[in-house]
């Protein structure tokens, strides 16, 4: 039996529509494939192969047009979540970091609040600086501390040996602010029995007594603006504050208690204040050197103020 043109014609047309939806939805191998039995039905072969070849081809480009932008729209999607999870490491790195940096700084178990007034005028109005205290890192000498802020030291030197009314004994700028001269001075003077001959004497004793002395150190460091320490071995109320962040050259004689919470702008003030060599000429020929990270000498502690800077008031504040 014969096929007839007319019919042939119609086969090539269908053929051609399958190419296409195959090519689409196959793939451009089942088009092919469709245009080679399309084209084995009728004698206009050579046509239909034509035709359909054609066709098969725009099919396949389309298709591979298709994967391409498939391809493109998974990478993007690929590319925005890795930006995502990069943005998330970052964050959770960030977070990570400061978290470890609020962890380093040691727990605060107490605070000091001083009133300071910078001259001796009494119309210049007194500014705040609150301490707050590493009660866990050096429990003696944190002790010693507090007992002086809050005038509670018990035996003879009582209310001889507190902050309130004491003064900056020396400055050392950009290196070391040293407090505190007591109002009756760092010793107590208890006058002996008179001896035979009539004569009393008067003993020197330190405000600190022997219950104040401590062999405690800590791992701390005078490494940030504020640093509060006082010397190692105890037996004084005296203590030193950094006005800079970095004084290594403070850390083999001293043991860091704490650190100024608030009145930083105080201490800066204080740290400007111009000072008198103790000793005059005497101590000038044997001055330090110039080096503001040459090591801690007794010279730090020989710059008096020639601006007074008393403590008004001083009390410990609730947690």
């Amino acid at each position: 039996m014969r096929v007839r043109p007319a019919r042939t014609a119609l086969v090539a047309v269908a053929a051609s529509a399958a190419a296409l939806c195959a090519a689409a939805r196959f793939g451009a191998a089942t088009a092919a494939a469709f245009v080679g039995a399309a084209t084995r039905l009728s004698p206009v072969a050579s046509t239909s192969r034509q035709l359909l070849g054609r066709a098969a081809a725009r099919s396949t480009e389309a298709a591979e047009s298709e994967e391409v932008a498939a391809d493109g729209r998974a990478e993007g999607a690929a590319g925005s979540r890795r930006a995502a999870l990069g943005a998330a490491s970052l964050a959770a790195a960030f977070a990570g970091n400061e978290q470890r940096a609020v962890a380093q700084e040691p727990k605060i178990t107490a605070k000091c609040a001083f009133d300071i007034r910078l001259g001796l005028s009494s119309a210049i109005k007194p500014r705040r600086v609150v301490i707050g205290l590493f009660g866990e890192e050096a429990p003696g000498l944190t002790g010693n501390f507090l007992k002086a802020c809050s005038a509670s030291i018990p035996g003879e030197a009582g209310q001889s040996a507190r902050y309130q009314l004491s003064t900056v004994r020396s400055i050392a700028k950009d290196r070391v602010i040293a407090f505190a001269d007591f109002p009756g001075g760092n010793f107590l003077f208890k006058r002996t029995a008179p001896s035979r001959g009539g004569m009393v004497k008067e003993e020197k004793i330190p405000l600190a007594g022997p219950d104040t002395k401590t062999e405690e150190t800590n791992e701390l460091k005078h490494d940030a603006v504020g640093r509060v320490s006082m010397p190692k071995g105890g037996g004084t109320f005296n203590f030193l504050i950094s006005p800079v962040a970095n004084a290594p050259f403070l850390d083999k004689r001293n043991v860091v208690i704490g650190q100024v919470l608030e009145g930083l702008d105080v201490i800066e003030d204080i740290n400007k204040i111009q000072t008198t060599p103790k000793g005059g000429i005497l101590n000038l020929a044997s001055a330090r050197s110039e080096d503001p990270m040459a090591p801690e000498s007794s010279d730090d502690y020989l710059n008096i103020p020639l601006t007074k800077t008393k403590i008004m008031k001083s009390q410990v504040l609730g947690s």
